[in-house]
């Protein structure tokens, strides 16, 4: 095109940089999303992915790196985290992107990370299970434990949500993840109103 691609993009991030009121603890969402309504099906051509990473607190896109046909989110990602100024953020990804890479590319840019745990980390789900139920069978003893819950009403539903956070170094596997200090977990029950 016209416009060299790249460029354009530092230019877009420097932007968001100079609207962006950062604080501490600033979160940033990374998630990719297709356009699809550029895609040429005639054509054979998808439409264009993007990962973009969101200031939640500011409300607007910071930054967004294409995936390429050849490529994917998780060589993005690590792309995306070092194109950025992440000092102080806390980073959240979806469960694609829940790797060993980007924990650690989160970790060298300064900033924290809270990466889910799902069934592409299968050994790691069942440790986290297995750590959790050892905990609840001890009654939380000899364990660095909190809980919080909540309740929601709407719509004529009510959730409820149990959090539970326990400390890492009760988990053998945390070593192998770079900045890794608590495992959480999230039980949701919803309930239907008359």
């Amino acid at each position: 095109g016209i416009i060299d691609n790249n460029l354009f993009s530092q230019f877009l991030i420097d932007w968001a940089d100079h609207l962006r009121m950062k604080s501490k603890h600033e979160v940033v969402s990374m998630d990719g999303k297709t356009l699809r309504g550029n895609a040429q099906k005639q054509a054979g051509l998808d439409g264009l992915h993007l990962l973009n990473a969101w200031s939640v607190e500011n409300g607007i896109c910071i930054g967004h790196i294409e995936v390429g046909t050849k490529t994917n989110e998780i060589t993005a990602i690590l792309k995306l985290i070092k194109m950025l100024d992440l000092e102080g953020c806390i980073i959240t990804t979806d469960a694609l992107n829940t790797q060993k890479t980007t924990a650690s590319a989160v970790i060298e840019a300064k900033g924290d990370y809270v990466l889910p745990v799902k069934g592409n980390h299968k050994d790691l789900l069942e440790d986290v299970k297995l750590l959790f139920g050892n905990s609840e069978q001890n009654n939380y003893r000899g364990f660095d434990a909190d809980q919080f819950e909540s309740k929601n009403d709407d719509h004529g539903r009510v959730e409820h949500r149990l959090y539970s956070v326990l400390d890492a170094d009760d988990l053998p596997v945390a070593m192998e993840w770079e900045g890794m200090k608590s495992v959480g977990r999230v039980i949701r029950r919803r309930t239907y109103g008359e």
